[in-house]
């Protein structure tokens, strides 16, 4: 009886302590998120850990037009499902730029394998080709992104007749695995109508 509680006592400590041990070791996924301008295109295999440091989701536009950047999910590890929440952006003053001024498209890639253009820059490799409404990626399961790899989230901002002019920030949400990451966001709308 007292030998067996022993052992059992051991064993609860040994499976807590190696419990412990694993969370301690495995820690989190870091996942970097990073923004780049909609006139890039951010391959899905190379490293860019030199530019995981440009946070803010910059965007300029007139009125009345629409104009896009991405937000890039780069992570160590797979991540099963991941998420963004999109919110007001306010200048300061009172204004208002709403979140449904935004769509959000997931980024699908394709393999270029051959390279004809001899000024090319990057070369061969899986290019952001199509891009998928997020909602869509999201019923059939396709908002994951395997580790040592990229998955670009586009974002199109469609600016009002009346939308006033000036700078309007806040912040946008990526829930990538349970662990939320702020997106900061500065969208610029110029005093002209196209």
């Amino acid at each position: 009886g007292k030998l067996a509680a022993i052992s059992l006592a051991a064993m609860c400590l040994c499976a807590a302590a190696c419990n412990k041990q694993s969370d301690e070791g495995g820690g989190e996924n870091n996942v970097d998120v990073w923004a780049a301008y909609g006139t890039e295109k951010i391959l899905r295999d190379l490293d860019y850990s030199s530019r995981h440091g440009e946070k803010t989701l910059k965007i300029n536009a007139f009125r009345e037009e629409y104009e896009s950047a991405q937000i890039i999910l780069s992570p160590e590890k797979d991540v099963k499902k991941y998420s963004l929440a999109l919110a007001d952006l306010s200048d300061g003053a009172g204004n208002v730029l709403k979140k449904e001024s935004f769509a959000v498209y997931n980024q699908k890639y394709i393999n270029v394998s051959e390279i004809k253009d001899s000024e090319s820059q990057t070369g061969a490799g899986y290019y952001p080709d199509v891009l998928l409404p997020y909602e869509t990626a999201v019923k059939y399961g396709e908002n994951t992104v395997a580790g040592g790899r990229n998955q670009g989230l586009w974002i199109t901002l469609k600016t009002g007749e009346n939308q006033p002019a000036g700078t309007y920030t806040g912040t946008f949400k990526v829930t990538a695995d349970g662990k939320e990451y702020g997106v900061p966001v500065s969208v610029t709308v110029y005093d002209f109508n196209l």
